[in-house]
């Protein structure tokens, strides 16, 4: 194209047209015309009142008409400003706000004063109902006798930890650019008894319906109060749980994270709502769900469906305007890869124990030797492969990443089991898909890997 005559002939005749207008008495006078009626358009008396004192000036702002649009908005400050207010105040004055800031610096006796009347008001209800077995039996012991040693204990777990292997390992692996305490203090509860209070009716709960059940709504109870408290707990919880959860259990998680940033948003001034290119794709996405829902065949399935689209989309949004530090990030993506080590440990288990597999998932045409296929905590093996599809890349990238050697052979080994679970998937289309999501990393990162993909590609 570049070497064409016709191309060069254009090109060259348009060069010397604009050349020449450039230069000519005609561009003066055009200019001239313009830069007149320009200056006089600035003076007159309709770009004065319209845009100077009109739209932009006193004129507008306190005419009758603009108070009248603006009324929704002005109502809606003084509301904000309220709520904001009694936010402040409540945050201030609940017992609540110290226990649940600081869990890990809080006295162990505090902890027992609590877990005992748990489990007292627990057996209670076992003693009156006559229904406990040994099991209840050495439950209730052991949750006594435990209760009663940490009443012992008045030191923190912070200050227990510190220091050690373990606490070490965790420094490295999960948190990013991590900066010692200078002074590890133990907090103290205020008004303890209420907590006790509290623990003892959620003994009688656990008790009247079932320990399970009622310790699974305490700690839901709990995790709603954290999550409305800071909404990036909710983002932690819901990338971290997601291949643990239940589908609906997850949309609820989701649910009250996004109330918990909506309130955020309503109550904070400082807080902004960051949107980026990305939030038009979702929005076309959803676009068109609604779009199938509203003309699907079976209308209310359809909508059902599309409900928990829409909420699974508020995942985006959340975690681009919660986690804004690079700690944050880590941090997350840190826990977020473990997770999938233990999805994945969990995998590798099934293959060697012998889990059931659904014959509709083994193509016995074309692998008759194929018998097991893993799913983990999916139920199914191809759903399995695809959270490798997402996984795999991120545990590579922190592997890169990580400077201590400590670290790198825990995401070493973490990145050996995603992989050899995703083998035992037997999903040929997870399989590519991981394969081309490397290269993409690899080509990304440095374009010299070409040559070794290429040879990988032959092989």
């Amino acid at each position: 194209m570049k070497n064409s005559v016709i191309i060069s002939f254009f090109v060259s005749l348009f060069n010397k047209l604009v050349f020449a207008y450039n230069n000519s008495f005609i561009e003066r006078i055009i200019d001239r015309i313009c830069s007149f009626f320009k200056k006089s358009a600035l003076n007159s008396f309709f770009i004065d009142f319209f845009i100077n004192k009109f739209m932009n000036g006193s004129f507008w702002r306190n005419s009758l008409i603009f108070r009248v649009l603006m009324s929704p908005v002005f109502l809606l400050e003084k509301i904000n400003n309220k709520i904001a207010k009694k936010v402040e105040i409540i945050q201030k004055e609940s017992i609540f706000e110290t226990f649940f800031s600081s869990l890990l610096d809080i006295s162990l006796s505090q902890y027992g004063i609590i877990l005992f009347p748990l489990i007292l008001g627990y057996s209670f209800v076992e003693l009156l109902a006559r229904t406990y077995g040994i099991i209840d039996i050495i439950a209730c012991l052991f949750g006594f006798a435990l209760s009663l040693l940490l009443m012992l204990i008045k030191n923190n777990i912070s200050n227990i930890f510190a220091g050690s292997f373990l606490a070490n390992v965790i420094k490295k692996v999960v948190i990013y650019n991590y900066k010692e305490k200078d002074n590890l203090t133990v907090i103290r509860i205020s008004k303890i008894y209420i907590f006790a209070i509290i623990s003892f009716a959620i003994g009688l709960f656990m008790g009247i319906t079932d320990a399970i059940i009622g310790l699974i709504c305490f700690i839901a109870a709990i995790a709603i109060i954290l999550i409305l408290k800071k909404a990036i707990l909710g983002v932690f919880l819901f990338v971290i749980l997601a291949p643990i959860l239940p589908t609906m259990a997850l949309v609820a998680l989701i649910g009250v994270t996004s109330v918990s940033f909506g309130i955020s948003l309503a109550t904070d001034k400082n807080m902004k709502y960051i949107i980026t290119p990305f939030n038009m794709l979702i929005f076309a996405f959803l676009g068109l769900s609604i779009l199938s829902s509203i003309t699907s065949v079976d209308l209310a399935s359809s909508i059902k469906i599309c409900l928990v689209y829409i909420v699974f989309a508020m995942a985006y949004p959340l975690i681009v305007n919660t986690i804004r530090t690079r700690s944050s990030w880590y941090s997350m993506l840190s826990l977020f890869v473990i997770c999938g080590a233990l999805v994945s440990l969990y995998g590798i288990y099934q293959n060697f124990s012998g889990v059931n597999t659904t014959q509709s998932w083994v193509d016995a045409q074309m692998f008759e030797d194929i018998k097991i296929r893993v799913y983990s905590t999916f139920d199914n093996p191809n759903v399995l492969g695809q959270y490798f599809i997402l996984i795999i890349p991120v545990a590579f990238a922190m592997l890169l990443k990580s400077k201590e050697s400590s670290s790198k052979i825990i995401y070493t080994l973490i990145n050996i089991a995603m992989f050899a679970c995703l083998l035992y998937t037997w999903s040929r289309g997870a399989w590519v898909g991981v394969v081309l999501s490397l290269v993409f990393f690899l080509l990304l990162r440095d374009r010299r890997w070409l040559i070794i993909c290429i040879i990988g590609l032959l092989l």
